[in-house]
């Protein structure tokens, strides 16, 4: 649900919903050229907003690689604030890697960030890590150490808080993390 209240500050999801109303059936490539805005700002919005029912696609084949088209269909939605925040009082909690054998990371040293999280070993699962989640668990102290706020380390990562918070739960349920106190 943040991802949908956060393109609703945007000007360009006005942009996008007008033009699809007007011209049903375009891809973000279109769309993103005729509004002279970024095709991934484009594409970004119109997926969030066809995760949440407001459009919906079909996908059209041609000449190379198939094409996603979007039609506008409208609709409402709301919004649970309880939903939204649970978890937002862990952000003064201390946290740290559990350590557990099973899982291993592969990282890059130089840019020092997690490229991916290897659960059972090399026929087990994995996790790949877009980059501000890789910095971010890079910089969760190892399992023997006192730990640090996700705040703390939100910070450093610079990945927004509730996103931090958000991942942080996602790891812990993996048994990942573990909040000390």
């Amino acid at each position: 649900m943040i991802d949908l209240i956060r393109i609703l500050g945007s000007d360009h999801i006005f942009e996008i919903i007008d033009f699809l109303k007007k011209n049903p059936d375009q891809n973000a490539s279109f769309i993103a050229d005729n509004l002279n805005i970024h095709i991934l700002t484009a594409q970004r919005v119109l997926e969030t907003l066809e995760k949440y029912g407001f459009v919906k696609s079909k996908e059209k084949r041609g000449v190379g690689r198939p094409s996603k088209i979007f039609s506008y269909l409208g609709g409402e939605f709301k919004v649970n604030l309880d939903k939204i925040f649970s978890g937002y009082d862990l952000k003064d909690k201390l946290i740290r890697e559990t350590g557990i054998d099973e899982i291993s990371f592969s990282y890059d040293v130089d840019k020092e960030i997690v490229n991916a999280i290897l659960i059972g070993g090399k026929k087990g699962e994995k996790i790949k890590l877009d980059p501000k989640k890789g910095r971010f668990l890079w910089l969760v102290p190892p399992p023997d150490s006192k730990g640090e706020t996700i705040e703390s380390i939100s910070k450093k990562a610079g990945i927004p808080l509730i996103d931090a918070i958000k991942f942080s739960l996602e790891m812990q349920d993996l048994e990942i993390l573990e909040v000390i106190r």
